[in-house]
């Protein structure tokens, strides 16, 4: 919540802003809600860090898939989901529009009497309704620890 409007820029070593965020935005997230980091997905600078960090199309597959590899159990960190009912605070929300493309991710951050709330970034928003996006259709990316 805290850096949903303003990005989380400092040093080199920080995690930098791109101008297209959103994906760099939810690793962070992540990262802080406490999925490990290692060769597969990782941040070290702006200049050096994995694709799946800040592409959403890897960042996706990695976390659906390529993460068993990395993991004690040999099981991913998430799922994709398309059941609203079955999310929660921290689960992803990706959005498709009327060219059939995948193009932003969002973190869910409020489930209160139906209704999801996220932030984002590119654009970057506070408390937006899911209900209120014009989306041609929306999956979940669904942590699960």
């Amino acid at each position: 919540m805290n850096y949903a409007l303003v990005p989380n820029i400092g040093s080199e070593d920080d995690f930098w802003f791109f101008v297209q965020d959103g994906t760099n935005f939810v690793s962070q997230c992540w990262y802080t809600g406490g999925i490990k980091q290692n060769s597969g997905w990782h941040w070290q600078n702006r200049k050096h860090h994995t694709k799946s960090w800040t592409d959403m199309k890897k960042f996706v597959q990695y976390m659906t898939k390529y993460s068993a590899y990395y993991s004690d159990n040999n099981k991913p960190v998430a799922r994709i989901c398309r059941d609203k009912n079955s999310v929660r605070m921290g689960d992803l929300i990706q959005f498709r529009n009327n060219a059939d493309i995948w193009y932003k991710l969002a973190i869910i951050t409020e489930i209160k009497n139906s209704e999801i709330y996220y932030v984002q970034h590119s654009p970057n928003c506070l408390e937006h309704r899911l209900s209120e996006d014009n989306a041609k259709e929306i999956r979940f990316i669904c942590a699960k620890n």
